[in-house]
């Protein structure tokens, strides 16, 4: 039997710059689990533009 895909990209839409996405959450045995995207972690702190 397949799962259902349990996980959500979140996304950062600032009005200074374009979207970014900056990890996932996941729904994993009854906990919710946050995954930070690697890329976006490099990029700290953002830029201001």
């Amino acid at each position: 039997m397949n799962k259902p895909n349990n996980k959500l990209e979140v996304w950062l839409d600032a009005a200074k710059g374009p979207a970014c996405q900056v990890g996932t959450l996941a729904h994993d045995r009854g906990q919710i689990r946050f995954h930070y995207t690697p890329a976006w972690l490099g990029d700290w702190p953002p830029p201001l533009i």
